[in-house]
């Protein structure tokens, strides 16, 4: 009963583990993506929760890790059977994959949606005789739900003629209309999580 009891609560802990790794793992996209599925905006704290996407799964695949030598390690040290290690540890895989694939496959998507259809079909018209170009550097750049959502940002503002911006790539372009803003408070239009820098501004070519 008690070596049960045991294996039972280390099966726990292992499905805690799991859980745990895909949460770390999910941190490039699950603050941006929970805040556009919850109608936030950008605005929103939970844009702060979003670290680079190497490093957040490379954790979460460190964790995984060390949640497996501890299983075998406690294993060694109380004598369970094998096939109890390797349900914990198939346990673990089973919840950190099934934990990322919600948290980091699965909201992103669906946030990545739910921007796409709030994006206006149509940019305003051009006016050729007032229009400037401004390059800008964006850290937040890596997580798709951030740059749709930035896009459908800028595809609402009337002095916005058109706009680039790509995942993965942290150099955003705009080109405006000058003689409805300049480009200090064109930069103050980008909310502050974006972190956006005004690298170049110059008349369109």
């Amino acid at each position: 009963m008690v070596q049960k009891q045991a294996i039972r609560w280390r099966g726990t802990r292992g499905g805690a583990w799991g859980i745990l790794a895909g949460l770390v793992g999910s941190l490039c996209c699950i603050g941006p993506s929970a805040a556009i599925l919850l109608g936030l905006g950008a605005s929103s704290a939970l844009f702060g929760l979003h670290i680079d996407q190497r490093l957040a799964l490379g954790s979460g695949v460190l964790i995984l890790a060390g949640g497996c030598l501890l299983a075998v390690r406690h294993a060694r040290i109380c004598n369970l059977y094998p096939q109890a290690l390797w349900r914990q540890i198939a346990l673990m895989l089973m919840t950190g994959v099934a934990a990322y694939l919600l948290l980091g496959v699965l909201a992103p998507w669906a946030a990545l949606r739910q921007e796409q259809a709030n994006i206006p079909e149509q940019m305003p018209a051009a006016v050729p005789a007032h229009l400037r170009q401004a390059i800008f550097t964006i850290e937040k750049m890596d997580c798709p739900p951030c740059v749709t959502h930035l896009s459908s940002l800028l595809a609402r503002k009337p002095f916005v003629q058109r706009f680039e911006a790509h995942t993965g790539n942290e150099q955003l372009l705009i080109v405006y209309d000058s003689s409805q803003i300049d480009s200090i408070r064109l930069l103050a239009s980008i909310p502050q999580q974006y972190r956006a820098i005004l690298k170049q501004d110059s008349v369109l070519p």
